[in-house]
């Protein structure tokens, strides 16, 4: 019987465990070196992550606008140190809270609600991406006007509402008093185009009543001599003659006449300054001139023209062309008026 050797017998065994140790031993090598690589990507990226969440905390704290993230159930999210500026509320107090009762005025509440759930379930919204003006709420609450950018994101599966707000209070003001400074300077304008036109009239009046001055000192010397012509024809023909009634109403007709170019003289004198003294007068002398002024006109319209005047009233002082032309510009005016008319009283 032959002998064997134990330790030849086990030789195979112990190649055989020490190449398992080696690829142990490399193997746990390499799992250690990935292991590290991993955590050590890992470390970096959470490093970077967060060096990142820092910049992004930094440019949003430093913002000058409010920065308010909403999530789908309208609560409050993130809030940067402008939108407790803005509305009152600190970062504390809001973190949670519902966005419709912190910042929106009761009216408009419902509203928002009824929004959000049309979104969710349609995907649609009129406010996305989009600068909009509404109005806010202050912690005290006051409402002031805002401008308002909202952005949508998908954070996990979950709908994230990020906005950009800013008071405007200041610049509606702003556009509040270029709107009434426009709306004066136009009521200005208006003004300086009405004072232009009356000057324009004024102008106007003033060379009508030269050219009317010259014409009636045409006329008045002619008159004169038809009335003393008619006068004196009166006087030499005996009352029972049939021409003696036609005299009568040649001189009746020529004091009228001559009253009418008085008068004319008198309304033109009143366009060249203002040098005239106040004197006591009665109305109805003055309303009788101005009659008699515009009785060609009221004849041959067929207008009738009835005085009702009270004979208590007493003279006034005034300035006797001034309110003769204001007279005449009243009835001027009416004649206007009761020419188109069928009721020519």
């Amino acid at each position: 019987m032959t002998e064997i050797d134990v330790d030849d017998a086990l030789q195979p065994y112990y190649a055989i465990r020490s190449t398992l140790l080696v690829v142990l031993g490399v193997a746990f090598l390499v799992y250690f070196v990935l292991n590290w690589s991993r955590i050590s990507l890992r470390r970096k990226a959470t490093k970077a992550l967060r060096k990142s969440e820092e910049r992004k905390n930094q440019i949003l704290n430093s913002a000058l606008d409010a920065f308010v993230v909403m999530d789908a159930r309208g609560l409050i999210t993130d809030w940067n140190p402008q939108a407790a500026s803005i509305f009152g509320w600190t970062r504390e107090e809001a973190m949670g809270r519902n966005l419709a009762d912190t910042i929106m005025p009761s009216r408009y509440r419902q509203a928002h609600r009824k929004g959000l759930c049309r979104f969710l379930e349609t995907g649609e919204s009129r406010l996305l991406r989009k600068p909009t003006e509404i109005t806010a709420l202050h912690r005290d609450g006051r409402e002031f006007p805002v401008e308002l950018n909202i952005a949508l994101l998908r954070v996990n599966e979950q709908y994230v509402f990020s906005a950009f707000i800013k008071d405007i209070t200041g610049r509606k003001q702003a556009e509040e008093e270029r709107q009434r400074l426009y709306n004066e300077l136009k009521e200005t304008y208006q003004q300086l185009e009405k004072q232009s036109a009356v000057l324009a009239q004024t102008e106007k009046m003033t060379a009508v009543g030269t050219m009317a001055a010259g014409v009636a000192h045409e006329l008045n010397n002619p008159m004169m001599g038809i009335l003393n012509f008619a006068q004196y024809c009166k006087k030499k023909t005996d009352k029972e003659d049939k021409r003696y009634s036609v005299l009568e109403d040649i001189e009746h007709e020529a004091i009228r006449c001559t009253d009418i170019v008085t008068n004319l003289l008198t309304f033109s004198h009143a366009g060249i300054g203002d040098n005239e003294d106040y004197r006591r007068q009665k109305c109805d002398v003055i309303l009788e001139r101005v009659k008699k002024l515009l009785s060609y006109r009221i004849e041959k319209n067929n207008i009738s023209l009835d005085f009702e005047l009270d004979e208590n009233i007493p003279p006034i002082w005034v300035k006797e062309n001034k309110i003769q032309e204001v007279f005449l510009n009243l009835f001027t005016n009416a004649l206007d008026a009761v020419e188109k008319s069928e009721k020519k009283k």
